[in-house]
């Protein structure tokens, strides 16, 4: 790695883990960087929370700490604005009881449930799972709110529902609220992607935050869906990746994990590879919980080499300061210019060789990658490369599929 890498892993090694070693800032001298790093991962919030509890802010110049700073005010305002409209949505939510059943998912539900105080958590919007009512009742239903649906360009059964509340509202801050509706995710393997909602609602919790009550999954349900929507429902996708690492030793810190549980429903879902891969993450990187990934181990004993060294190249690979986004399954979108965007997506799957298909996926890598990048190659990253070659590696001997349509 190069030297402004190896800094970003020190600054985000001492936000993720559960101590706050001061020797791990000392050597760093690029913070303009390492701090654009934070804020773009969205998890400058906890970083300058860990930094201001232990009293080491002495190792950041002062624009940089006041960037930091504003940073997670701006959170902390953004959240109380997204919590006051939480709460009236909510209230209006649970007239539609017994009829409705609903949890809070994601960010908010990890902040009711306080694995993370509220400036610490960026929240994008606001994450529902439902059951027990139709899209068109929810789409009245908060209509009636003063929200307006946003409508996918390719409607798949699995959608979500997306609302924005509608522009010019007294009560409506200067930034949108969003709220996302839930009834399935993603079929992935044997994943339906109906299930994940189904154990959610039947081990819900209901803590108190702010004075009004709210249903959020157990913790081991809020550990497995992190897990799911970063590494599975996003694949790695490096915009995912680092949040969902901060959610999981967030939780592993403030709960003891039914390890069992979350084992069990990522090998129903065909996704115990993909858990593994975090789970060596957490315990190798970050010190976390070796009994979760001695477990798995004992489960997948002819992968955990391609499991560790996926691991490894997920983590070398995702400390790019500009960064290719990995869009399903590690594409190369940026990379193929000049055509429209379905065809982009549709090269870049080719050239890595993760085809949607009901067959396991193959790989083009070693097939004469070089050529197709030539043009570029001064201009990439080789550790992402490496990191591409490795995902469609693993990709393809674990057999993973996508149905058709989906």
């Amino acid at each position: 790695m190069k030297p402004i890498q190896k800094q970003i892993e020190k600054a985000l090694i001492f936000t993720l883990e559960s101590g706050s070693r001061s020797e791990l800032l000392e050597p760093i001298n690029h913070w303009s960087q390492v701090v654009d790093f934070l804020i773009d991962m969205r998890v400058g919030g906890r970083f300058y929370s860990k930094l201001t509890k232990a009293g080491l802010e002495k190792f950041l110049p002062e624009p940089e700490l006041e960037r930091l700073r504003q940073y997670y005010h701006l959170i902390a305002i953004r959240n109380k604005l997204l919590f006051q409209e939480l709460e009236r949505v909510v209230d209006k939510l649970k007239a539609l009881e017994p009829k409705l059943n609903w949890a809070l998912i994601k960010g908010a539900g990890l902040i009711i449930s306080g694995v993370y105080s509220p400036a610490e958590r960026y929240l994008a919007d606001l994450d529902f799972v439902v059951q027990g009512i139709e899209r068109e009742e929810i789409r009245e239903f908060l209509n009636s709110l003063g929200y307006i649906r946003q409508e996918h360009f390719e409607e798949k059964w699995w959608y979500e529902e997306m609302f924005f509340l509608k522009a010019g509202l007294e009560r409506v801050p200067s930034f949108s609220v969003i709220l996302e509706f839930h009834w399935n995710f993603r079929p992935l393997n044997q994943a339906k992607g109906t299930e994940i909602v189904e154990a959610i609602l039947q081990d819900i919790q209901e803590p108190e935050y702010q004075g009004k009550q709210y249903k959020v999954p157990s913790p081991e349900l809020q550990f497995y869906k992190c897990f799911y929507h970063g590494s599975a429902h996003h694949f790695f996708d490096y915009g995912y990746f680092w949040i969902t690492l901060l959610d999981l030793s967030r939780l592993l810190e403030k709960y003891k994990i039914d390890f069992q549980r979350v084992i069990d429903l990522a090998q129903q879902n065909g996704l115990i590879e993909h858990l593994g891969i975090m789970a060596f993450i957490l315990t190798e990187k970050l010190g976390y919980s070796p009994e979760l990934w001695e477990m798995i181990s004992s489960h997948i004993p002819k992968r955990i080499t391609l499991v560790k060294e996926t691991a490894q190249a997920l983590w070398r690979g995702s400390f790019n300061i500009n960064p290719n986004r990995l869009i399903h399954f590690v594409s190369f979108v940026s990379i193929i210019a000049k055509s429209p965007i379905k065809r982009k997506i549709q090269l870049s799957l080719e050239i890595i060789g993760l085809r949607r298909r009901r067959t396991p996926i193959q790989t083009n890598l070693e097939n004469g990658f070089a050529p197709v990048f030539y043009r570029r190659v001064r201009k990439l990253n080789w550790e992402l490369l490496r990191l591409l070659w490795q995902m469609a590696k693993f990709y393809r001997k674990i057999g993973f599929t996508i149905p058709r349509g989906d």
